[in-house]
């Protein structure tokens, strides 16, 4: 146990210096997935002053005290995530050289964030290479999978596992943050390694519900969490007056969303973008009038709003196939190229033009 978190000890702790060409060698071989773009991504999208509740939460100043496992519960887009990068950056403050993290996400398209091979290697990359160095532990594998051959094999992942854990065992403790374990296709594996961890560590999960964090702490946010719907309150008065400067529909676009909300942010967002797209007063009202009732609803709205609009639905059809299986997010130049792309003649019509880019 630790009265104070900021005093983890660190034992063993001393890292190889290698060369900078090593090093990214290292890191080559391991090809860790990137979460740090997902917690840049959800903390650009915070809006001042919202999650800040959750750092007071009873449950969560307990369990950031003692060893244990916390469990945040809640609804798909319920802005677990935003709440996930919330307390990361707390525990940065706190502990900086004792706090690492995944981000589950099943819209990568690499499929590694969604995976326990995965998830090691993004906590080994963490944990087993600074600014320093090299964990020797971690060096011994690379060497191992080094040995005999100008290209390293890749490591099984058996040893990941085992590495990851005795790097970790090194560190006399520390905070794990995994976002969206829902999101995860091999949670039992991932669950069954953190209980062989000892109970030096604070493990914080975000999902909808799992039966694999029964008998955790728990704080959820679907019984009548008031503290979420302030934080939509404030997320909407920050939005809506980007695009409507004040009046009684200002009042309406924000009273109307916060009262169909069911403290889901995603669907809040999804809304506020169609009502952007509105051309007039008339037209924003109507699109209140007939708002969808669910996440599921908004999708299916969303899709067909895309065919429609498209002049030419195989450029829309064309598009959204490159947006569903691209390895990481398209630019808009990269976009502009695509639709100049001609499939049928097997060739490419021209360059973007800035009125294209404009339009996308």
């Amino acid at each position: 146990m630790f009265q104070n978190a900021s005093n983890f000890a660190i034992h063993g702790g001393t890292f190889i210096i290698v060369s900078k060409d090593e090093k990214e060698e290292i890191h080559k071989w391991l090809n860790a997935p990137d979460c740090t773009t997902n917690f840049q991504a959800a903390d650009d999208k915070r809006t001042e002053g919202t999650g800040q509740w959750i750092l007071s939460e009873p449950e969560y100043i307990k369990w950031k005290q003692s060893p244990s496992m916390l469990w945040i519960q809640g609804k798909a887009g319920s802005g677990k995530t935003i709440l996930s990068t919330t307390i990361i950056r707390n525990l940065r403050q706190i502990a900086p050289e004792h706090i690492w993290y995944h981000y589950f996400d099943s819209r990568d398209n690499t499929n590694s964030k969604s995976t326990f091979r995965g998830y090691l290697l993004s906590l080994l990359l963490q944990v087993g290479a600074n600014r320093t160095g090299i964990h020797p532990t971690l060096k011994e594998l690379y060497d191992e999978c080094n040995r005999g051959g100008l290209v390293a094999s890749s490591p099984a992942t058996k040893d990941l596992a085992m590495v990851l854990k005795e790097i970790l065992e090194t560190t006399g403790g520390g905070y794990i943050v995994l976002d969206a374990t829902d999101e995860c296709c091999e949670m039992p594996e991932i669950f069954e390694w953190l209980q062989s961890l000892p109970k030096q560590f604070c493990i914080l999960f975000t999902s909808r519900y799992s039966p694999w964090t029964e008998g955790c702490f728990m704080i959820s946010l679907d019984n009548g969490s008031a503290q979420i719907d302030e934080d939509i309150a404030k997320y909407l008065e920050m939005e809506v007056k980007k695009f409507l400067s004040g009046g009684d529909l200002k009042v309406e676009v924000i009273n109307t969303l916060k009262e169909k909300a069911q403290r889901q942010f995603r669907w809040v967002d999804c809304q506020l973008k169609v009502l952007k797209n509105c051309g007039s007063p008339k037209t924003v009202r109507k699109a209140l009038k007939n708002l969808p009732k669910d996440l599921e609803e908004t999708y299916s709205q969303a899709r067909q709003r895309t065919l429609e609009r498209a002049e030419n639905k195989e450029d829309a059809h064309h598009l959204l196939l490159w947006l569903t299986y691209a390895f990481e997010p398209l630019t808009v130049r990269e976009i502009a190229d695509i639709l100049t792309i001609n499939l049928e003649d097997s060739c490419v019509d021209g360059k973007a033009t800035e009125m294209e880019l404009q339009l996308i």
